[in-house]
């Protein structure tokens, strides 16, 4: 199992080595060789070092999925998103996703399992 690396850029962070909780501000933007995510506040919670979750909140979270290509599967936004990386899976609430045919989805809440954010093979 190989874990992806985040890149996290924002105008203000409050990092906390010993809690292992760091709080991202103002243009929040997380890049992995998979996705992109913009947001006006992100918290990562890690654990022995790896994030282990990470909570997104924007007026609106955008994002976008890359396939290994760097060609875009996915993008849309959402009020919130949830990142678990245990369970492989994110949360969106009141979201809007767009696939690359054009298919578009609308909900409250919707819990996605991710395919491949956590191996690489």
């Amino acid at each position: 199992m190989c874990y992806f690396s985040f890149i996290f850029n924002s105008r203000e962070s409050v990092i906390d080595f010993k809690k292992g909780i760091n709080t991202y501000k103002k243009n929040v933007v997380i890049t992995t060789d998979e996705f992109e995510l913009k947001a006006d506040k992100v918290i990562e919670y890690k654990k022995n070092g790896i994030t282990i979750k990470s909570e997104a909140y924007g007026n609106p979270v955008k994002f976008k999925q890359f396939d290994k290509s760097k060609n875009i599967t996915m993008f849309g936004d959402a009020a919130k998103a949830f990142y678990y990386r245990e369970e492989n899976k994110v949360i969106l609430f009141d979201y809007s996703i767009t696939n690359k045919n054009g298919d578009r989805m609308i909900g409250k809440k919707g819990d996605f399992l991710l395919e491949s954010l956590l191996t690489s093979n």
